[in-house]
């Protein structure tokens, strides 16, 4: 009797913690989270036309005993993110598309409890980004990557350097409007490996925005800007980069100086849409290895070209 009594309380103490681990992963009942939803096959929280940022406190009060990874804001409208709406959960990445928030936070910092975990922040179509305060962002000391895109972003202003020491490995600011750059932009990400400018309004870069030396950059997208001329030691220093995209510039000449430093690493180069002179300054490109490298580009003169 003792051994049926004991193995009867092993089984139930068991059944207890399947049943416990099972109500705190996954995601929590549809009906306490309401308007949100969660997507059970990733567990992410998807919230959607929400107007009140107390709604979102709720929301992720309730998915704090449950193991939400993800969370996906969408054409929500706030004031700004209560700064403790994420306490106490494991989030790792934060994604907001087509949303308007003033402000990333309510006090001097954003994402409270978030420090530890948050890996991904995107941030897509959303508006009063240029107004943002970057200082926010500070104590998320895992944040990997950073997208900033088709937010109406004019500049980088110098406080978005104060989150350099996050060790970011991308950063991705396409199709926003940039116009200028600081000269130090990106110079103090040293773990940046890859950069992505694509489709703004830049008409000046600098050996200095970069960091130097910059041994984990693999990709630097400059593509869809309006660049004419790259410095002659723009590319130096940069041992790992591989792929680099600048088509859609009236960039006219290929510089051998300006490329020479990266030429035997690089494995992607796509200069299409430029303004290119295909002349005897260009003669250096037929004397270098090609093998293994994926080039390509159009001539604008002369017309036989």
């Amino acid at each position: 009797m003792r051994v049926h009594g004991y193995t009867t309380s092993i089984l139930l103490l068991l059944w207890t913690i399947l049943r416990l681990s099972i109500v705190r992963s996954g995601c929590p009942n549809p009906h306490k989270i309401h308007p949100c939803s969660c997507l059970k096959s990733k567990s992410i929280l998807e919230c959607e036309d929400v107007t009140q940022e107390d709604t979102l406190s709720a929301v992720m009060q309730v998915s704090k005993k449950h193991k939400v990874v993800g969370v996906e804001l969408n054409a929500v409208v706030f004031r700004y993110i209560p700064h403790d709406a994420f306490d106490g959960t494991n989030i790792q990445s934060l994604v907001i598309t087509n949303s308007s928030i003033i402000s990333l936070s309510d006090t001097d910092y954003a994402f409270k409890g978030l420090e530890e975990s948050l890996r991904v922040l995107e941030i897509k179509n959303c508006s009063y980004v240029n107004s943002w305060d970057w200082t926010q962002l500070r104590n998320l000391l895992k944040l990997e990557e950073l997208e900033i895109s088709n937010s109406e972003l004019l500049e980088l202003t110098e406080e978005f350097l104060k989150i350099s020491s996050q060790p970011l490995v991308e950063l991705d600011f396409r199709e926003n409007h940039i116009q200028w750059l600081p000269d130090n932009a990106f110079a103090s990400f040293k773990k940046l490996e890859r950069l992505k400018l694509g489709k703004n309004d830049i008409s000046v870069v600098k050996r200095s925005m970069f960091p130097k030396p910059a041994k984990k950059l693999q990709t630097l997208g400059l593509s869809y800007n309006h660049i004419k001329e790259l410095p002659e030691d723009i590319f130096s220093d940069m041992p790992s980069l591989k792929f680099l995209y600048l088509e859609s510039n009236p960039i006219r000449v290929l510089d051998e100086k300006v490329f020479k430093p990266i030429w035997k690493q690089i494995k992607m180069l796509i200069m299409y849409q430029n303004l290119l002179i295909c002349d005897c300054r260009l003669m250096w490109l037929t004397k270098m290895n090609h093998k293994l490298k994926f080039i390509h580009g159009s001539c604008s003169a002369p017309p036989r070209l």
